[in-house]
């Protein structure tokens, strides 16, 4: 007997067994499609009865794989932080660090070394600044002013590996030149205009003492 004679009633076999279960996916498939279909009507049919009335979608049939369970709704991200939380704290980070300015500011600095194996606080001190600088010019300008104070307490070696540290405490409009002369000059202008605006009455003049009369 060939392999072809063989092999005909096995495949015959085969082919007998995947019928019913083919036959039982082809029915749950059209029992599918006829209940889609009655949603529509239905839905058709309300949409007659009430004219407002917004149609409902249908629902999406989830792909994945074979007896998986596939969520029809996404869980919300609870770990996702809300954008203006984000930007809110990206300004303030970036404000405490702003010297471009023409402002007085109160800035707070430490000087450390970052030297392998010999990593340790040297100095902190808060310092008035008044000129617009970048944080680079700020960070050497303490450098500078520590090693030039304190020559002693790094090496040459060990200035490479000098870092700086600072934050914005707070800041202020810087007053003008000579406020104080101009606070006493808008003072004597609001003085003369009061007197220009209200003379003294002709009886007051009269009544007042003469003082440059000449004594009997």
């Amino acid at each position: 007997m060939s392999d072809g004679e063989a092999g005909g009633p096995f495949e015959m076999f085969g082919e007998m067994l995947r019928l019913p279960f083919s036959f039982f996916v082809c029915c749950m498939e059209m029992m599918v499609q006829t209940l889609r279909g009655l949603q529509v009507s239905a839905d058709q049919g309300l949409n007659t009865l009430i004219p407002n009335r917004t149609p409902a979608a249908p629902a999406a049939t989830p792909a994945g794989p074979a007896g998986a369970a596939v969520p029809l709704l996404s869980e919300p991200n609870l770990g996702a932080r809300a954008p203006g939380a984000t930007a809110t704290k990206e300004s303030k980070r970036m404000s405490d660090k702003d010297l471009s300015n023409d402002l007085v500011k109160l800035v707070s600095y430490s000087i450390v070394s970052i030297e392998r194996d010999r990593e340790r606080k040297l100095y902190e001190g808060e310092k008035i600044v008044t000129d617009n600088m970048t944080g680079e010019a700020f960070a050497t300008w303490m450098i500078a002013e520590f090693v030039q104070k304190h020559p002693d307490r790094v090496t040459h070696q060990e200035k490479k590996y000098l870092r700086v540290y600072y934050s914005v405490l707070d800041s202020w409009v810087r007053e003008s030149l000579h406020y104080e002369q101009k606070q006493l000059d808008i003072l004597a202008g609001i003085e003369r205009a009061i007197r220009d605006c209200c003379p003294p009455r002709p009886e007051q003049a009269s009544s007042s003492p003469d003082t440059t009369a000449a004594a009997p």
